[in-house]
């Protein structure tokens, strides 16, 4: 069992309720799952190969019938975003109700190739807490499966993540009961780098992100530089600006306009006198 199995759950993704790990010579037995998905996961690896697998299904009318349930999946993306459960609309959590089923939904966060996501909390507050049955929040990276599982909130605080790629999930599980807990997530795109260009804002350690997240009212860098009050304030912002290179080379110009000016006009003063005076010798000389 170790390097060969064939694992099956009562779902649609690599989360849901594991039915059996079925693996060795024991025949299984006839599973049923509990509503329209199954999700199947063969292992396997090539040191001694034998003929594998094979399964027979068939579809069974469910007794109870209830209407179909929306799909729960949201994509996200860009520098930086917020979710929350403000996303999901009034009907799935109707039907949720309604029918007494869980609301289990998702948001699929993909950034730019190359770069790396910070997940942090901004609000956490489950409706039943350290009730991980109940209520929880599940944090994955690349692929919706245990194995890639980067963390799991049901109680009363949380930790930031940080992500290896550029692909985060986000899923968030409520019994019918519990579906009224409050949450805010901020996601942040960021790039390793101690050099950060133009368009982007150093967190000054060692990461960049997009300057557009700057003084946004939320913690996009790790240790919260970007809402930093000396930073953010308008005294600052106009001081930052003005020690810039792009004001300094505006500054130089301007001041070379000026002094341009002024010496155009201390020139156009000078021979307007110089005339007045050649016009004075040659009145004098009559």
């Amino acid at each position: 069992c170790e390097y060969d199995w064939l694992e099956i759950r009562n779902g649609p993704h690599g989360y849901s309720p594991l039915i059996k790990k079925c693996c060795g010579h024991e025949f299984p037995p006839l599973l049923t799952s509990k509503d329209r998905f199954l999700w199947l996961k063969f292992s396997s690896d090539d040191s001694i190969e034998y003929e594998g697998f094979k399964a027979i299904y068939e579809f069974i009318k469910i007794e109870v019938e209830r209407p179909q349930a929306e799909e729960c999946t949201y994509e996200r993306g860009g520098a930086g975003g917020l979710i929350s459960p403000s996303d999901v609309s009034k009907s799935i959590l109707n039907y949720s109700l309604t029918w007494k089923v869980p609301l289990d939904c998702t948001w699929v966060i993909q950034v730019e190739p190359g770069w790396k996501m910070y997940v942090n909390f901004q609000k956490y507050e489950l409706k039943h807490p350290n009730t991980c049955d109940l209520n929880f929040i599940d944090i994955y990276e690349q692929t919706l499966s245990d194995d890639t599982r980067m963390a799991q909130f049901c109680g009363t605080a949380t930790e930031p993540q940080k992500s290896d790629g550029n692909l985060v999930y986000v899923r968030y599980f409520a019994q019918a009961e519990a579906i009224d807990g409050k949450f805010e997530i901020v996601y942040t795109a960021f790039r390793e780098s101690d050099k950060c260009i133009p368009t982007e804002f150093s967190c000054d350690d060692g990461t960049c992100i997009d300057i557009s997240l700057k003084c946004n009212k939320m913690f996009n860098c790790k240790y919260r530089y970007d809402e930093d009050a000396a930073l953010c304030t308008p005294a600052m912002t106009a001081s930052r600006m003005l020690t810039s290179e792009h004001m300094i080379t505006i500054l130089i110009v301007f001041f070379a306009l000026v002094v341009a000016m002024c010496a155009s006009i201390v020139i156009t003063c000078y021979n307007k006198v110089k005339d007045r005076r050649e016009k004075k010798r040659e009145y004098k000389l009559r």
